[in-house]
Parts: C-alpha cells; sequence; structure tokens
C-alpha cells in the first residue's frame, strides 16, 4: 500500500495540499461557507464547522482529552502526556532504533503550527490591502465562493505547477486582476506580497504549546533538524523555530511536493548525504509525511491521536512532538546507563 503513495495518490495529494494553502481548488470543494472568511482546510472533516485553536483547546479540556474528538489526525494542540508504560505498548510493534537516527526532518503546517488559522489571517490582510487600493471587485472575487472558479481553472491549465503552492496563487490573484480588468499589474504583485509575508508572520501565534521546547530539546540531545513543507511558510523568518532547523525544503526548491521523492532526497542531501535510515520524518499527514518517508527508506513519525491500531516496524506513533522528545530522551538515557554498567563491570 505504502508503494503506491507516491504514485496515483500523487495528484490527489497535491490538490489536497493546494486546497489546504489557499482555500479549496473547485467550487464543488468548497462546501458551504462556515469560516468567517470561508475559507476551508481540506484534510479537516468538511462536516464540521470551523473551530479556532481556543475552541478546539476549550472542547478538549471540556471533555478531558488532549485532542477534540473527531476522525481528525491533526497534530495534538497540548501536550501528549502519554505515560511510558502506555507508549512502550503502543510502540512494542515499531523497531525504529532511535539511537541510530542522526537527522530529524519535521513538516510544518498542522506539525508544528495549526495552519488553517494562518492562512485565513494572511488572506484577510491581503484582502484589506486590496479595499485600502479601491479594488473592491478583486477583494470580493478572492473570496469564497468566487475564488473556487479561479483556483479549479489556474490547475487545469497549469496541473505540471499543481506542486507548487506559491506558483498557484500568485497565478490566481493575476487571473483575479485581469478579470477585474485592474489595469495597474502592480497591484497583483503586491497583493500577493502582503499575504506571503503574512502568513509567515502570523505562524508565531499559532505554534502548538510544547514544539518549540520539543525542537530545543532534540537539539540539545545533538540530533541535526530539517524541515520539508509542501507549502511556502519561510523558516528562517520564524524566530521560534527558525534557531533549531539546519536546513529546510519546499516544492519550488526541490521541483516536487511530498509524497514525492524529491524533497526527502533534496534534503538528504543537503545533510551531506546522510543514510536514509538513519533519518527521521515527523508529520500529521499519514499520505505525504508518513507514506513519502517510507518510500525513500526513512523511517517515520506520525504525528495523530487517532493512529486506528495502525502498526509498522518502521513508524513511530505519538500524539504531539513532545512525545518524540520523551522517547529520545529516554533512549538517550538507556544508552548511558548501559554504557556506564559496561564500564563499570568486572573483566
Amino acid at each position: 500500500m505504502v508503494e503506491n503513495m507516491s504514485g496515483g495518490a500523487q495528484n490527489k495529494s497535491t490538490r489536497r495540499v493546494s486546497d489546504r494553502l489557499f482555500g479549496p481548488s473547485s467550487p464543488e470543494n468548497s462546501g458551504e461557507d462556515s469560516s468567517p472568511s470561508g475559507d476551508k482546510t481540506s484534510d479537516r472533516d468538511q462536516s464540521r464547522p470551523v473551530e479556532s485553536t481556543a475552541e478546539r483547546q476549550s472542547k478538549s479540556n471540556a471533555d478531558g482529552d488532549t485532542e477534540a474528538a473527531g476522525p481528525s489526525t491533526k497534530s495534538s494542540l497540548t501536550r501528549g502526556k502519554v505515560p511510558e508504560e502506555e507508549d512502550r505498548k503502543r510502540q512494542r510493534k515499531c523497531q525504529v532504533d532511535l539511537s541510530k537516527i542522526e537527522v530529524v526532518s519535521f513538516d510544518l503546517d498542522d506539525t508544528l503550527w495549526d495552519c488553517e488559522p494562518v492562512i485565513r489571517k494572511a488572506e484577510a490582510d491581503m484582502r484589506s490591502f486590496l479595499l485600502s487600493k479601491g479594488q473592491k471587485a478583486m477583494h470580493e472575487q478572492l473570496s469564497q465562493p468566487n475564488l473556487g472558479r479561479y483556483q479549479k481553472a489556474v490547475l487545469e491549465q497549469h496541473p505540471q505547477k499543481a506542486h507548487d503552492v506559491t506558483f498557484l496563487r500568485k497565478t490566481v490573484i493575476k487571473l483575479v486582476a485581469n478579470a477585474c480588468n485592474v489595469e495597474d499589474e502592480t497591484i497583483a504583485e503586491l497583493a500577493f506580497e502582503h499575504f506571503y509575508n503574512a502568513r509567515t508572520s502570523h505562524v508565531s501565534q499559532h505554534i502548538f504549546p510544547g514544539a518549540v521546547e520539543a525542537l530545543k530539546r532534540l537539539k540539545d540531545l545533538g540530533l541535526r533538524i530539517g524541515t520539508i513543507t509542501n507549502g511556502n511558510a519561510v523558516v528562517p523568518r520564524i524566530p521560534e523555530i527558525a534557531p533549531f532547523v539546519e536546513h529546510h525544503v519546499n516544492p519550488e526548491l526541490a521541483g516536487a511536493a511530498k509524497p514525492s521523492k524529491e524533497p526527502f532526497e533534496v534534503l538528504r542531501q543537503l545533510f551531506g548525504d546522510v543514510p536514509a535510515d538513519r533519518i527521521l520524518h515527523v508529520g500529521d499527514s499519514f499520505e505525504t509525511d508518513v507514506g513519502g518517508a517510507l518510500n525513500v527508506g526513512m523511517k517515520a513519525c506520525w504525528i495523530t491521536s487517532n493512529p486506528l491500531q495502525f502498526e509498522n516496524e518502521n513508524v513511530l506513533v505519538v500524539p504531539h512532538v513532545s512525545d518524540l522528545a520523551d522517547m529520545f530522551e529516554r533512549d538517550r538515557a538507556k544508552s548511558i546507563e548501559s554504557r556506564s554498567g559496561k564500564d563499570s563491570s568486572w573483566e
């Protein structure tokens, strides 16, 4: 099943990523407007209304869970707090030897931060800019449900660019500007820049609790950290994340999106051709993160609180990146104990 993830599922995957980053790609997929901006996150259950981070946190606290109930595999908003005994039981059939891992690569959106509110705010900033320039028509056309028609047209005209969300968004904005008879070509360029800058600047407000601390803990253990995203967040501009990341790979750099092998291979090359089985890729998507990593020989860590009894000897399953840091720390502590015991034993 994993072998098929990089083949026929790729087009569906790249469309899903495009949907997640700039709204549904067609009116048919847009559903009802349930968020203030009418935007959707495709890998969220479409039958449920959009909830803010605070609303999901409040619901999960009321339920006594670390994550709101439902089928979503989205990263937990709070520390997983998995007891060590439960952790051992969960990983009993997993054969990932953490002592051999040299590099940990992370997905970004919905793994280290909550993506939906970031995109929603960035698009709102872009539309506010258009209003300030008197471009009411563009403002309306770049809102749902009108936006879906332009997205569908761009994807149909440029299927080879389905992986490149930056290109897609730029092209959609230019198409809307032409449709609205905007003569000033700089308007579309500036509108994109407003979105692009806001898409990164709003991240800091929505980083999952404990995620930054987990990156620091992993770095302190001597692990090298990289990131692979299907989006266009600019990691060096995110002050909480940037200090821990050595290399960052996006679709523009790799020429493809996860689960294709190219992003993973580019990351491996950036780290000096570290053997694939010494890299652990961490992400919330089973298809793009777990499947993509396994297809190139890497180990994987699936961030989900709803693994559906999934078991694979090359995949760790944890609800939060903090739990992954716990596992690495315990592994290192056991290694130190083992070495100490050997050093003090009688020959």
